[in-house]
């Protein structure tokens, strides 16, 4: 629909994350999808989507740091549905590449209702031409008996990527908004807390002068030290 379809770049010069979402696969071969959120703003877009076939290790190497220096991120997340993920993110670090295994991609039913929900409500957009593979294989889901997953033997490589990219963004946007804030002072208030804390430390130096002056004054020992008679 034309809600979930983006054309003019946004300024990504402000508070911005950008996740690349990377399926391995061998004969259903391999997809790549960017997703973008600002931390101001509730939309996610997919800047980029597209899937690949008979492709080694140093060239899915080569695509994602391809995607890291143009979308200015080190955020990867690999899924390799039971190819060894770790062992393959310990590799693509060889090539510089910081990768981490795909969080939650076992459980494929809550991704889905979470990307249904963000595609349903328009908040979710992909581009008409960046986005063809993804847009493509959206049209072609469909639920399997269970209502767990998608039918068996349709093409999800491009799909599974943004299922995990968009969960990791949902996820560090919800984390930021529970971080405390420390509230900035204003000229005026930052004057009357230095007022404030003088006038604190006068009224110490005060009691202390008191205490002093008194003829009955004695300073007490320090604990755990012994006074002699």
């Amino acid at each position: 629909e034309s809600r979930n379809l983006w054309w003019d770049e946004w300024d990504s010069s402000g508070a911005v994350r950008t996740v690349i979402g990377v399926d391995l696969g061998n004969n259903d071969g391999c997809g790549f999808s960017v997703n973008q959120k600002r931390w101001d703003s509730d939309e996610i877009r997919n800047l980029e989507a597209f899937c690949t076939v008979n492709i080694e290790i140093d060239e899915i190497a080569i695509e994602i740091k391809k995607l890291m220096a143009r979308y200015t991120t080190h955020h990867v997340f690999v899924d390799s549905k039971g190819h060894g993920a770790k062992t393959i993110c310990r590799q693509l670090l060889n090539y510089g590449i910081p990768a981490k295994t795909a969080e939650n991609n076992h459980r494929k039913l809550p991704l889905i209702k979470d990307l249904k929900a963000v595609l349903r409500n328009g908040r979710f957009k992909c581009h008409p031409m960046r986005s063809r593979d993804l847009i493509l294989q959206f049209k072609q889901m469909v639920w399997n008996d269970d209502r767990d997953s998608h039918r068996e033997g349709i093409p999800d490589e491009a799909i599974d990527p943004t299922l995990w990219s968009v969960f990791e963004l949902r996820k560090q946007a919800l984390d930021m908004s529970k971080s405390p804030k420390k509230p900035k002072l204003s000229a005026e208030e930052y004057e009357e807390l230095q007022e404030k804390l003088e006038n604190m430390r006068s009224e110490r130096n005060a009691e202390r002068m008191v205490r002093l002056s008194n003829p009955t004054h004695r300073a007490k020992p320090a604990k755990g030290r012994r006074t002699r008679l």
